[in-house]
């Protein structure tokens, strides 16, 4: 959806992940980066959700820094981000 300022909002909520086990993490961070190629252009927020994990589902510290400096400059000058 859109925000009060016309922004694209896309939201990725970690509890509705699969097992860690069960999903490959290096896809799942280029299908993210796919999905913001898409909106790269012009301003739009992510909002992470990471409330509601369970052990099984829950992403390494690891990956989630991995994931962060994935995101360069191209991605990370137009994210208004917020974590929950």
């Amino acid at each position: 959806g859109d925000d009060n300022f016309g922004r694209k909002v896309i939201t990725f909520s970690c509890c509705r992940m699969p097992p860690s086990h069960q999903l490959n993490h290096t896809r799942l961070l280029e299908y993210l980066k796919y999905t913001l190629d898409h909106y790269v252009e012009n301003d739009y927020m992510v909002v992470y959700f990471h409330y509601g994990l369970k052990s099984l589902n829950k992403p390494s510290l690891k990956w989630l820094q991995t994931a962060y400096k994935e995101f360069d400059r191209k991605y990370v000058s137009k994210i208004f981000g917020l974590l929950i």
